[in-house]
């Protein structure tokens, strides 16, 4: 301003020439300022929306009832681990299933070695069976 003031323009005059520079950088502010408030609502938004989404994802709804709790014993605690330990030693482990497979697949080969021969399958087998459907 001092140089304004030097060439001999009085206030007046000196905020004439200033106004659309000061509106246009008061407008800009004005918008900077409503785009960050409007950031910022949205941020908020988002985030109650987020939280009330993952609420809706992991909560009951509103509606359920509240199931009771019911204290248990130490010695009920230790009683119930037990009984999983149990439950868990008596279910077959995946290398016995196998081993009892294979035990189960030799014995339907040995079985189907006991069988007698079909013969020839091919033309031959083909002939054969033609001719017992004729025969009949």
């Amino acid at each position: 301003m001092s140089l304004m003031t030097k060439k001999g323009m009085n206030e007046e005059q000196i905020n004439k020439a200033m106004k659309p520079t000061m509106d246009a950088i008061t407008k800009k502010a004005e918008r900077s300022a409503a785009l960050a408030i409007a950031g910022r609502d949205g941020l908020f938004a988002a985030s109650i929306a987020g939280y009330l989404n993952e609420a809706d994802d992991r909560l009951p709804p509103e509606n359920t009832p509240v199931p009771k709790v019911i204290k248990r014993t130490p010695e009920q605690a230790a009683f119930e681990k037990q009984q999983g330990q149990q439950q868990q030693a008596a279910a077959p482990d995946l290398a016995m299933q196998q081993q009892e497979l294979g035990a189960n697949i030799m014995n339907m080969l040995q079985s189907a070695s006991r069988l007698p021969p079909m013969g020839n399958i091919g033309q031959s087998g083909l002939k054969e069976g033609a001719a017992i459907a004729r025969a009949r």
